[in-house]
Parts: C-alpha cells; sequence; structure tokens
C-alpha cells in the first residue's frame, strides 16, 4: 500500500509499502470511467507552484484528488519534477461545477527561468468523496479513510 499525503502542498513522492494483491491495479474501467467524468484541463506550472482545472460530472462531491504531475521546459529532456500527490479540496467540488486547483512544488532551481517556460501535465489516479473515502482506493492517503467510496461512476 502506497502512502500520500493529504494537506494541499506536494510533499515528495508516495511513500511505498505492500499493497494487497487486489488493490495494486485499479480496475481499468474504473479508472476510464472516473477519467471520463472529472476531466482535468489547463494544467500549468511556475517555479513553485502546478495549477489546473477540475471539472465534476459524476453526481457525487468530490473532497480530494490524487493525480501524477509532471513540470518540464523546452529542450529539457528530464522533467523538473515528476510525482504523485494527493490533495483535499477545500469546500469540495461539487456535481457540475469546475474548479481551480493550485499546490505548492517544491523548490525548482533558479536557473528554470533561463531555459525556457514550464509546462505541466496533470494525470487524474483518484477522487475522495465527501467522507474521504478513495474511489479505486489502490493506495492509502494519510488523513483520509481507509474505507473504500461506495459511490458509483456513470
Amino acid at each position: 500500500m502506497r502512502l500520500a499525503c493529504a494537506t494541499g502542498v506536494v510533499i515528495g513522492a508516495l511513500v511505498a509499502a505492500p499493497a494487497p494483491a487486489a488493490a495494486q491495479q485499479p480496475a481499468p474501467r474504473l479508472l476510464e470511467c472516473l477519467r471520463q467524468q472529472v476531466v482535468v484541463t489547463a494544467p500549468a506550472a511556475v517555479p513553485g507552484r502546478l495549477t489546473f482545472q477540475v471539472e465534476n460530472r459524476l453526481e457525487w462531491t468530490l473532497a480530494g484528488l490524487r493525480f501524477d504531475y509532471r513540470v518540464t521546459s523546452v529542450g529539457r529532456v528530464v522533467p523538473w519534477e515528476r510525482d504523485a500527490a494527493a490533495v483535499a479540496v477545500r469546500g469540495g467540488i461539487e456535481p457540475g461545477e469546475t474548479r481551480t486547483v493550485s499546490v505548492a512544488l517544491l523548490p525548482i532551481p533558479a536557473e528554470v527561468g533561463t531555459v525556457g517556460a514550464l509546462s505541466a501535465t496533470v494525470e487524474l489516479l483518484d477522487v475522495a468523496d465527501a467522507e474521504n473515502r478513495l474511489f479505486i482506493g489502490d493506495v492509502r492517503v494519510v488523513g483520509w479513510s481507509d474505507d473504500p467510496s461506495p459511490q458509483q461512476c456513470e
């Protein structure tokens, strides 16, 4: 089971721990449905901050997000930052609502400003319902419920 911090501040890599065999890989159908119903757009990065838009097309409120992200710049093969994160969304994201999510990143070296504009990608991995229960639940997020979400993705 992997662990993540849900403080809204990305603090580094998820801590890896053994996961039950059944929970290691999310069901592809669940993840595909989730990504169709929770749409992430407009990822952007500046040194120290990542922002993106999240549209909730589900019939239930989202209290948190778990995602992979990459921060790169033109002409660089290796990203400045690549990690997974979990963030609590203050006030949640209600059904039909689109919110901007902003998270702090680890400091990026000062020379980034001299090598070109930053770009970012964000890939949704899971969401938490209003009771902080993960929908897919292939990792554990510290501070969130260990119980699986009973919500459906339709």
